[in-house]
Protein backbone atom coordinates (compact mmCIF):
# COMPACT_ATOMS: atom_id res chain seq x y z
CA UNK A 1 0.00 0.00 0.00
CA UNK A 2 3.00 2.33 0.54
CA UNK A 3 3.65 2.43 -3.20
CA UNK A 4 0.14 3.67 -3.96
CA UNK A 5 0.14 6.26 -1.17
CA UNK A 6 3.56 7.88 -1.67
CA UNK A 7 2.61 9.78 -4.87
CA UNK A 8 -0.53 11.10 -3.15
CA UNK A 9 1.49 12.34 -0.16
CA UNK A 10 4.04 13.89 -2.55
CA UNK A 11 1.29 15.83 -4.34
CA UNK A 12 -0.30 16.99 -1.09
CA UNK A 13 2.95 18.57 0.04
CA UNK A 14 3.68 20.04 -3.41
CA UNK A 15 0.32 21.80 -3.46
CA UNK A 16 0.52 23.20 0.08
CA UNK A 17 2.86 24.83 2.49
CA UNK A 18 2.52 28.59 2.51
CA UNK A 19 3.32 29.61 6.09
CA UNK A 20 0.46 30.95 8.15
CA UNK A 21 -2.21 29.45 5.92
CA UNK A 22 -4.57 26.51 6.28
CA UNK A 23 -4.69 24.34 3.18
CA UNK A 24 -7.74 22.20 2.51
CA UNK A 25 -7.49 19.49 -0.12
CA UNK A 26 -10.63 17.66 -1.20
CA UNK A 27 -10.33 14.17 -2.60
CA UNK A 28 -12.27 11.02 -3.30
CA UNK A 29 -12.92 8.49 -0.57
CA UNK A 30 -10.67 6.00 -2.35
CA UNK A 31 -7.66 8.31 -1.88
CA UNK A 32 -8.48 8.78 1.79
CA UNK A 33 -8.71 5.01 2.28
CA UNK A 34 -5.42 4.38 0.44
CA UNK A 35 -3.66 6.98 2.59
CA UNK A 36 -5.20 5.81 5.87
CA UNK A 37 -4.40 2.19 5.01
CA UNK A 38 -0.78 2.93 4.16
CA UNK A 39 -0.14 5.34 7.03
CA UNK A 40 -2.10 3.59 9.78
CA UNK A 41 -2.03 -0.04 8.64
CA UNK A 42 -5.76 -0.46 8.07
CA UNK A 43 -7.22 -3.43 6.31
CA UNK A 44 -9.98 -2.18 4.07
CA UNK A 45 -12.67 -4.31 2.54
CA UNK A 46 -15.04 -4.13 -0.38
CA UNK A 47 -18.04 -4.17 1.95
CA UNK A 48 -17.13 -1.03 3.88
CA UNK A 49 -14.90 -2.33 6.65
CA UNK A 50 -12.71 0.60 7.73
CA UNK A 51 -13.95 2.65 4.76
CA UNK A 52 -13.97 6.38 5.44
CA UNK A 53 -17.20 7.98 6.50
CA UNK A 54 -18.94 10.81 4.65
CA UNK A 55 -16.80 13.99 4.88
CA UNK A 56 -14.14 12.17 6.93
CA UNK A 57 -10.54 12.92 6.17
CA UNK A 58 -6.95 12.93 7.28
CA UNK A 59 -5.05 15.88 8.70
CA UNK A 60 -1.38 16.56 8.04
CA UNK A 61 1.04 18.94 9.73
CA UNK A 62 4.72 19.49 9.00
CA UNK A 63 6.78 19.19 5.85
CA UNK A 64 7.18 16.38 3.32
CA UNK A 65 10.21 14.78 5.01
CA UNK A 66 8.88 15.21 8.57
CA UNK A 67 5.11 15.20 8.93
CA UNK A 68 2.44 14.06 11.35
CA UNK A 69 -0.79 12.47 10.18
CA UNK A 70 -4.02 12.35 12.19
CA UNK A 71 -6.81 9.84 11.56
CA UNK A 72 -9.75 8.88 13.80
CA UNK A 73 -8.09 10.13 16.96
CA UNK A 74 -4.73 8.54 16.17
CA UNK A 75 -1.57 10.53 15.58
CA UNK A 76 1.55 9.22 13.86
CA UNK A 77 4.80 10.94 12.88
CA UNK A 78 6.63 10.09 9.65
CA UNK A 79 10.30 10.87 9.02
CA UNK A 80 11.64 10.47 5.46
CA UNK A 81 8.63 8.32 4.52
Amino acid sequence: MYGEAKPIVDEIFKATGENGKLDIICSHDSHVVVLASALFGLKTGLHGENWCRFTEGLFFTGEREDFTAYWRGEKKRFLNW
